[in-house]
């Protein structure tokens, strides 16, 4: 189940950042998509390795 949560969170900043790249939607939403999800994805694997 986690290791679906890390694929989830990865896939979806990794669409953030395109769509911030190519210009596509709003860069108030896109933006912070982008910085949150990675940051998530941070968060999450350093939870899941035991260092928080």
């Amino acid at each position: 189940m986690s290791g679906a949560s890390l694929v989830f969170l990865m896939a979806f900043g990794t669409l953030n950042a395109l769509a911030l790249r190519r210009d596509v939607g709003s860069r108030w939403i896109t933006l912070p998509g982008t910085v949150l999800s990675f940051a998530a994805l941070l968060v999450l694997a350093a939870h899941l390795s035991g260092l928080i």
